[in-house]
């Protein structure tokens, strides 16, 4: 239980560090073109794979947790911290970008 809730603030701390410097990438998406709009997409799906195990769930470090005890704590810790870390620099964001396009008509 304490491995789940470690790895899951840990987790969330780290993705939601990187969901905001993508965020921050993203403000300057309509100077790059279409290309930079997939990537962005690219890089904002591929958290979630991170989330659920990627790389670090099949290493030699987890081999001895039991992991029907491990999932629950994990992620619990991983939505509280990764929603209070990212939630409100995202919701502003949305709403800039809801302002822009409002503009744009």
């Amino acid at each position: 239980m304490t491995t789940g809730l470690v790895l899951g603030l840990l987790i969330g701390i780290v993705t939601g560090t990187v969901f905001l410097l993508i965020l921050r990438a993203a403000n300057r998406l309509a100077d790059n073109g279409k290309s930079a709009v997939v990537t962005f997409t690219a890089q904002l799906l591929s958290l979630p794979t991170f989330w659920v195990g990627g790389p670090w769930l099949t290493g030699r470090l987890l081999r001895q947790v039991d992991l029907a005890a491990f999932y629950q704590p994990y992620v619990i810790a991983l939505l509280l911290s990764f929603s209070c870390f990212s939630l409100y620099p995202a919701a502003r964001w949305i709403i800039q970008v809801g302002d822009e396009m409002g503009r744009a008509r």
